[in-house]
């Protein structure tokens, strides 16, 4: 397909790596490849030789298993002290017609006159567009005629310092992205195209080591947050609840999950019953229950749904248990996904998602400056 791309996601749990393409508002997948989760260093970063070693191996077996050239790339990174800032811009149309390239220009001059000290402005959320008439868009206005197109977004804004070193890893793996986002940004492209009656809502993902939470607010970014707490944390508590060894809990949680409709048999011997496999589990969930439960009461927040999201919905059972213990309703949210299930993918299927969006640059034209100086030297982040 020649609107092939390659979504990278850098994560504390491993780095994913997925070539696909959109079709018909379908998402496939070509090839999928994730690496064993990364160490950090201490400033709570992944390692970098670790990730530069991991990423060149999956992009070797991503590029062996898929017979294609892996590029262009488009990249997320680990959410860390970001901000967003809401901002505006307009410029001169190219043509009589709005199309991707004046949406460029308005964004090379976004990111100038929102520029943060010690920050980089590494994407930007549209939320409204105009047109010389005053016009006012949700959707880009691609080809309406017009002499300017004004721009209102949020800009995603990253520590400039965190932001070169992911930079760095990349260069060292060849790899010069055309687009950059943090983690969260992707999947809740995907959601929002399901949630639409939802104005505020919270997305979750608990990863292995990891869960990350990202509030929305009247359909904007609101707030990010990683909490140190991930399915292991969560296993570990519950064996020692039963007094098992770890990778036996493991084996009872993908057999009976956090909730059972029933309670019929013994699943092992030294333990009781399924319920008291159920109990353990979610007692083991609480600490995290109660972390996220602060960080929301903390934000003075309307209450708010909470859509679980990637490796999450794949736990039986963990929705239920989490949105009783937060006394919040709580819904999985899961991804059609055409050459691989893992759910795990969906950041990088949302990367591949945005890619497709009228106003970013054409895939073909990204291909072509995937290899310049210029895109080597600059990417799209922007200081």
């Amino acid at each position: 397909m020649a609107n092939n791309v390659t979504a990278i996601e850098l994560s504390n749990d491993g780095i994913r790596v997925v070539t696909g393409y959109c079709y018909q508002d379908r998402l496939y997948i070509i090839s999928a490849v994730k690496g064993e989760p990364l160490s950090l260093n201490q400033d709570g970063r992944i390692s970098a030789d670790e990730a530069v070693s991991s990423l060149t191996a999956l992009l070797k077996y991503n590029n062996d298993i898929s017979g294609i050239n892996a590029g262009p790339f488009i990249v997320s990174i680990p959410p860390e002290n970001v901000e967003f800032k809401c901002g505006n811009s307009q410029t001169g149309t190219v043509t009589s017609q709005i199309s991707s390239i004046d949406y460029q220009n308005c964004v090379s001059i976004f990111t100038k006159e929102n520029a943060v000290g010690g920050g980089t402005i590494i994407s930007v959320m549209p939320n409204l567009f105009k047109d010389s008439n005053e016009m006012s868009y949700i959707e880009f206005p691609s080809g309406v005629t017009s002499s300017r197109l004004y721009l209102e977004a949020d800009a995603v804004i990253v520590p400039t310092e965190a932001y070169e070193y992911y930079k760095g890893i990349l260069a060292k793996c060849g790899v010069f992205p055309y687009l950059y986002y943090i983690s969260s940004l992707p999947p809740m492209a995907l959601i929002e195209k399901r949630v639409g009656d939802f104005s505020n809502y919270a997305i979750l993902n608990i990863e292995n080591r990891y869960t990350y939470l990202s509030v929305i607010r009247e359909k904007k970014f609101a707030a990010t947050k990683v909490f140190p707490y991930g399915i292991d944390t969560i296993n570990n508590a519950a064996a020692a609840t039963m007094k098992v060894d770890p990778s036996k809990a493991a084996n009872m949680r993908h057999l009976f999950g956090f909730a059972s409709e029933q309670d019929i048999y013994r699943p092992y011997p030294d333990v009781k019953s399924v319920k008291s496999v159920n109990k353990a589990f979610a007692e083991g969930l609480s600490s995290l229950t109660e972390e996220i439960h602060s960080y929301l009461d903390s934000l003075s927040l309307p209450e708010m749904p909470i859509i679980m999201y990637g490796q999450s919905v794949d736990e039986n059972g963990l929705s239920t248990v989490l949105g009783n213990q937060l006394d919040l309703e709580t819904f999985d949210f899961t991804q059609s996904i055409y050459g691989a299930f893992d759910q795990s993918y969906v950041g990088c299927l949302g990367m591949i998602y945005l890619s497709t969006l009228p106003y970013q640059i054409p895939v073909q034209e990204a291909k072509s400056l995937q290899h310049s100086e210029e895109m080597k030297n600059v990417s799209l982040g922007r200081k």
